[in-house]
């Protein structure tokens, strides 16, 4: 678990924190991982991009109602959603195979159909 609050000290870095929202030609994809506030950064980016996250069982559960709701949400921001297997295969998540999700989803912006 991380935390923006630490204490000062001989290892101690201080890094600048930039909203994706700001930048969004720069950014092509994302790894994101804020324990349980995936759905709070997702929202919060003007433009949406490729990113990794992490889906863990209990974090859900606690703060968003459970991993099949987590992942509607993220598709309804317009996203396609990919659980990434152990041997880095891809499986597209299509709501009844919520079995296949091992610990980590791709998710990509939905292609848009005219």
């Amino acid at each position: 678990m991380g935390s923006m609050v630490y204490k000062r000290g001989k290892y101690c870095h201080e890094v600048e924190v930039i909203p994706l929202r700001d930048f969004p030609e720069i950014f092509t994809w994302a790894k994101i991982d804020v324990e349980g506030a995936e759905l709070e950064v997702l929202r919060g980016m003007n433009t949406p991009l490729r990113a990794v996250l992490e889906v863990a069982q209990g974090i859900q559960e606690e703060y968003g109602g459970g991993v099949a709701k987590f992942l509607s949400e993220i598709q309804s921001l317009g996203y396609d959603i990919y659980f990434i297997r152990n041997e880095g295969e891809t499986i597209k998540y299509t709501g009844l195979n919520l079995d296949m999700l091992h610990e980590n989803i791709y998710i990509e912006p939905r292609a848009q159909t005219s």
